[in-house]
């Protein structure tokens, strides 16, 4: 599973899998969204690089 959101990993522990690893799914940002990624990175603990 290709996922950003630390919520769906933490999930997946309550069906006894395990996570090895954490890679972002990044795109480059553009003006008009990166408002919105900066808040799911600060708020949500998502996985991003700006």
């Amino acid at each position: 599973m290709l996922t950003n959101n630390p919520k769906k990993i933490k999930g997946l522990k309550g069906y006894d899998l395990e996570v090895v690893d954490r890679v972002p799914i990044q795109m480059p940002t553009r003006k008009e969204n990166e408002n919105y990624l900066k808040t799911k990175h600060s708020k949500l603990g998502h996985l991003l690089n700006f």
